[in-house]
Formats: C-alpha cells, sequence, structure tokens
C-alpha cells in the first residue's frame, strides 16, 4: 500500500520522485553508514541496518513490478533534461494548475 512504500521512501531519504540510480545510491551510503560492524555490534545500529534494508527490498520490488511506458510522450518526458523539468514546473505550477510534465 502507499503508506508502506512511501515510509520505505522516507526511510531511504528519497524524494517523492527518484530513479532507480538514486534509490540505490541511497540505500548503499545508508547501508554503509549503519552497517553494526562500524558501530561494533551496536543494538541500535542493527535496528537502523535492518529497517534500510527492509525499505529498499519494499522499493526493489515495487520498482519490478512497474509499469514503464514506451509511448512517444512519455519518453519525451523522461528524457527530457531534469533543469528544464524543474524550472517548467516552477513557473507553470501554481499559476495554471499542476503541469504534468
Amino acid at each position: 500500500d502507499f503508506a508502506t512504500i512511501d515510509a520505505a521512501r522516507q526511510t531511504l531519504g528519497l524524494d517523492a520522485h527518484a530513479t532507480l540510480e538514486e534509490i540505490r545510491a541511497a540505500y548503499k551510503k545508508l547501508a554503509a553508514e549503519w552497517h553494526p560492524d562500524r558501530h561494533g555490534g551496536s543494538h541500535e545500529a542493527e535496528e537502523r541496518f535492518k529497517q534500510v534494508t527492509h525499505a529498499h527490498d519494499l522499493l526493489a520490488e515495487y520498482c519490478a513490478r512497474y509499469c514503464y511506458s514506451f509511448k512517444e510522450d512519455d519518453v519525451r518526458r523522461t528524457l527530457m533534461d531534469p533543469g528544464v523539468r524543474a524550472h517548467l514546473k516552477r513557473y507553470y505550477d501554481g499559476q495554471y494548475g499542476s503541469l504534468d510534465i
């Protein structure tokens, strides 16, 4: 459900939109940071490491089931330069409703 996926996203410190690369990078960073061996077997670190691993597993499963679109408009939107997309969204969102790009 949404609440579970959203909690996993927050556990990894991800924004509402994240690429597979961003998910992997966030997981690797947090897994290395909270690995119990780096904290002398600390129970707190072990629990945090388990949370991070579980969050990654949930998001990986969600992404594996995601249905990708190969329609021309969707491909263009996906390949659009992120800076241009952010600029357009800042300009249009709010003034003209929500820009779906």
